[in-house]
């Protein structure tokens, strides 16, 4: 016995297939619509389109990333409505390494952490004493610092934001204009050390070793000497 449906059954089943495909085209539609926190340097934005990978989102929000910035989640990672896209900036800063001149990329937000994070058993860079912006703090908050000045260390413990010039002012050290201020990371210690500078003019006296040769002139008057210099 065959079934033969009637056109009215037809048309309602071809309905509500329909029906169900809006309807799934609408979830997908509904869930792909996202609305995400992006964050770069402590500095928030919120973003809402159509995305699925936190890149997608960096990208709504106008962000470019750097190839040694830090993005967290990973740029090819879903994010979902709700989730924040954190971007810390990597900088360049000159570092010694091992006693070799060298670059190092890094997103720490301290000296300390900089060099810390270097795969070294000794580092250093020049301390930061800006005088036209905000100095980049010395040290994590809590962490003890060795200030190595003019043959004495004092030791001082760091607290949040606190530059080169504050800890230069709690050990008691003053460090002028073109001293070398340099931050050291030994063994896991940091250690903030001023070498003193001195400009000035030196003269010295330099024995230059002389001959003296005597010659006769047949020209000159008898009994007469003169002293030529060559």
């Amino acid at each position: 016995m065959s079934f033969q449906p009637s056109r009215t059954t037809v048309i309602s089943v071809a309905a509500a297939t329909a029906l169900v495909v809006a309807g799934t085209a609408a979830t997908a539609i509904g869930t792909s619509y996202r609305h995400v926190t992006v964050e770069v340097d402590g500095v928030t934005r919120d973003v809402s389109g159509f995305f699925t990978t936190a890149g997608d989102a960096l990208h709504s929000a106008g962000v470019t990333v750097g190839d040694h910035d830090l993005v967290a989640p990973a740029s090819n990672q879903t994010v979902a409505s709700g989730d924040t896209v954190v971007v810390r900036t990597a900088t360049e800063y000159d570092v010694t390494v091992d006693g070799n001149q060298t670059t190092a990329w890094s997103t720490a937000s301290s000296i300390s952490g900089v060099l810390s994070a270097l795969p070294a058993s000794a580092a250093s860079m020049a301390a930061d004493r800006s005088y036209t912006r905000t100095e980049m703090p010395v040290a994590e908050a809590g962490q003890t610092v060795h200030v190595v000045a003019d043959g004495t260390t004092t030791d001082v413990v760091a607290s949040s934001d606190e530059g080169t010039t504050a800890i230069l002012e709690k050990a008691g050290v003053s460090a002028g204009p073109i001293d070398r201020v340099t931050m050291e990371h030994n063994g896991g210690e940091a250690t903030l050390r001023v070498a003193r500078v001195v400009r000035g003019t030196a003269s010295s006296t330099t024995e230059i070793p002389y001959e003296t040769e005597e010659r006769e002139d047949a020209e000159a008057e008898e009994g007469t000497e003169k002293t030529v210099q060559e």
